[in-house]
């Protein structure tokens, strides 16, 4: 009797033994789950005194140039099967993020260039612009709209404000689209924020220990014969939540980071909603025109309707369900179900002090970059969240630099529809 491995039921067998006249199966298992050149298995098993990783007492059809093998094989599989969970999260949310920034009203439009503004600003800046066409079209219509926007343009976009020719409507256009675009400008981030980390996880830099580890669970019952085993969970839990420590260090930011995730899609779609206060810019846009026949012709303009992207009902439902992603990673990718007589350790750093599988020494940089950069990022948007009501001059992130184009797109779309309209004069003597 031999084990497979350090003592019975870490593979579940306590007899086992290597075809004494062939590795016939190992080669079928090297060569389809492409580990290495197929000729580095031996067609019979043999006493290989060079392993350094699967040494066990008998006959083997592994080498020292197999284990090689198995250590670059292990960790291209382990990152495949994380890329592979990571997938349907990642997918979503970058789905999301691609429709957030690239299908919205924001960038559909023509986009000159201009720096970045505050809402109230970009709404006066098209509300400037909007009065020397007002003033020449439909105050003065029998002017020389040219003779007047090369020498009385400048002038009257400076004095709009005083003038208040629109009434109370731009101000309160600026109020609820600074709203909406607050709550939207930080979920563009968060959704950005979730992709950074979850593409990190993908690039996780598995230590020697780890890998080692991964190949004497995954790889060491093949060089006796047993190619089809499985790890017993619990052994495999102890691999991966080891191998896994820094990534499980991502769960308690990450909990707060779809927590504030659900919020902001909360806000979204309802008092903050970005789709109903862009539609909103068409109702204040002809109240303010109408506004403007206390000072001129009679005048109804219908600004385009606006297709605007939807946002899936089950975006919240997966949301949720992901808060525990990085704490259930490591069960995810093991299968076993056999009997295991070690200590099971729990997730993170801490609890791999007592790992006997695993010696975790330093957590990994990158991953602490990340941790620390999102929680960095909830706090700040926790703050945000809580001065919301005093975002008065709230700035644009680059995300929404596009928005300040939409009001020239306004400008000039309105430009050609006042110039079909009918001309309407009013009796100044009885108005």
């Amino acid at each position: 009797l031999q084990s497979v491995m350090r003592g019975t039921g870490v593979f579940g067998l306590s007899l086992c033994h290597v075809d004494a006249y062939s590795c016939h199966e190992v080669r079928t298992a090297f060569q389809l789950r492409q580990v290495g050149p197929v000729h580095r298995v031996p067609e019979t098993p043999g006493v290989d005194v060079d392993l350094l990783l699967c040494k066990h007492q008998g006959l083997s059809c592994c080498t020292r140039k197999m284990e090689e093998s198995y250590l670059i094989a292990v960790r291209r599989e382990t990152l495949h099967n994380i890329q592979s969970y990571n997938y349907e999260l990642e997918h979503l949310i970058s789905g999301h993020a691609d429709a957030f920034q690239g299908k919205s009203l924001l960038h559909s439009v023509p986009s000159p260039a201009g720096a970045n503004v505050s809402v109230e600003a970009a709404v006066n800046q098209f509300y400037n612009n909007l009065f020397p066409l007002v003033y020449t079209q439909l105050i003065n219509p029998g002017m020389d709209r040219e003779l007047v926007w090369r020498n009385m343009g400048d002038c009257l976009r400076m004095i709009r404000q005083d003038v208040n020719p629109f009434g109370p409507h731009p101000a309160i256009m600026a109020q609820e689209l600074v709203g909406a675009l607050g709550a939207g400008k930080h979920l563009g981030l968060a959704l950005a924020e979730g992709l950074e980390v979850l593409n990190a996880t993908e690039q996780i830099i598995f230590s020697k220990e780890c890998v080692k580890a991964l190949v004497r669970m995954v790889y060491c019952s093949h060089c006796q014969g047993l190619t089809l085993i499985k790890p017993c969970d619990g052994f495999c839990l102890n691999v991966m939540r080891g191998c896994l420590a820094s990534v499980s260090e991502l769960d308690q930011p990450w909990r707060r980071y779809t927590t504030l995730l659900e919020q902001l899609t909360h806000a979204m779609a309802n008092q903050h909603s970005m789709e109903l206060a862009l539609l909103g810019v068409r109702m204040h846009v002809s109240e303010a025109l109408l506004y403007a026949q206390l000072h001129g012709p009679l005048l109804c303009v219908i600004c385009s309707n606006y297709v605007l992207w939807p946002w899936p009902v089950d975006f919240l439902t997966y949301v949720r369900r992901s808060r525990s992603f990085f704490a259930d990673l490591p069960e995810l990718l093991c299968e076993g179900r056999m009997s295991y007589t070690s200590r099971v350790v729990g997730n993170g750093l801490h609890a791999q002090r007592q790992n006997p599988e695993v010696k975790v020494r330093t957590p990994d940089p990158g991953l602490a970059e990340v941790k620390d950069r999102l929680e960095r990022f909830c706090q700040v948007c926790s703050i945000l969240k809580s001065l919301a009501a005093k975002f008065q001059c709230a700035q644009f992130h680059p995300l929404f630099i596009p928005f300040q184009n939409f009001f020239f797109y306004v400008a000039r779309v309105t430009h050609g529809q006042l110039q079909s309209l009918p001309v309407c004069h009013v009796d100044r003597a009885q108005g």
